[in-house]
């Protein structure tokens, strides 16, 4: 399956270009940038140590809100994002199995390339609340 990690250069940009506007309006939709903007309670009494930590745990609690937006608020957003991350036209997302869709997700999440194209939106939608 042809995806954001494995495809040209010229094939990345014009991509990439056609999947701005989805993704987006799926940032709204899902909240996600303010769900990854969540800190623990009490975060700027802690110590650098105790920052770490509590950091590490509500990021695992953020990731499981992300993915329940992502699933629950707008499930056709999510579907056409990973179509368009994959190459694929959104009304033709059922031609493979969300077994390849979620491979590759995994393996655009683990690409830095990728990875900072997709922050780079985040940090621009208008809801993100985040200091990164």
């Amino acid at each position: 399956m042809k995806t954001l990690v494995n495809c040209t250069p010229t094939e990345f940009l014009k991509q990439t270009a056609r999947i701005r506007a989805p993704f987006m309006k799926w940032l709204e939709e899902t909240g996600i940038p303010e769900i990854r903007a969540r800190k623990p309670e009490g975060y700027d009494d802690m110590t650098l140590a105790q920052k770490r930590e509590a950091m590490s745990e509500q990021a695992s609690v953020n990731m499981g809100d992300m993915l329940n937006a992502c699933m629950e608020k707008d499930p056709d957003g999510t579907l056409e994002i990973m179509a368009l991350c994959c190459f694929t036209e959104p009304e033709d997302v059922d031609k493979h199995p969300m077994t390849e869709y979620l491979n590759a997700v995994l393996e655009m999440i683990g690409n830095e390339a990728v990875r900072s194209f997709f922050m780079l939106y985040l940090k621009q939608s208008p809801r993100n609340t985040s200091k990164d």
